[in-house]
């Protein structure tokens, strides 16, 4: 257990002298702060940070946003998909619900041997209503 313990607080004062060092730039921390006092140093490593941060928090955002536009073009696609899928292609349909809600009907409209056929359609795009809902959820944020 001891053997652990110093393990352990080997590798976190590794972490804490180290870590700094490596992850802003080396050779130019290390010039930077050169001869200045502690307080100084820790200042101007602690702007590197929230300038490392800010950066991340930019690229974060970004990726957020094209993964909204990603869902939002989906969930687009999807509902095209659904369209050919349940056979009745129509641009006024707002969404998939709409999409279920005509074919429902015409299966339930149809003559007994379409059915089956309506049934099947019906299927396919209650399959494909998951990933829509998914997407459409994604694009709404």
């Amino acid at each position: 257990m001891n053997t652990k313990f110093k393990i352990v607080l080997i590798i976190i004062a590794i972490a804490i002298f180290a870590l700094p060092t490596i992850a802003l730039g080396g050779s130019f921390t290390l010039s930077l702060i050169e001869g200045k006092t502690p307080k100084e140093a820790v200042q101007i490593i602690a702007g590197q940070i929230d300038d490392i941060l800010s950066r991340i928090q930019i690229i974060e955002t970004r990726q957020t946003e094209q993964e909204r536009i990603t869902a939002c073009n989906f969930s687009d696609e999807a509902l095209q998909k659904a369209q050919m899928e349940g056979g009745i292609i129509d641009a006024d349909l707002k969404d998939i619900d709409e999409l279920i809600t005509r074919i429902t009907y015409q299966r339930d409209n149809s003559p007994q041997d379409q059915y089956q056929m309506w049934q099947s359609r019906l299927e396919k795009v209650q399959n494909i209503k998951e990933q829509y809902d998914s997407a459409k959820e994604k694009c709404g944020q």
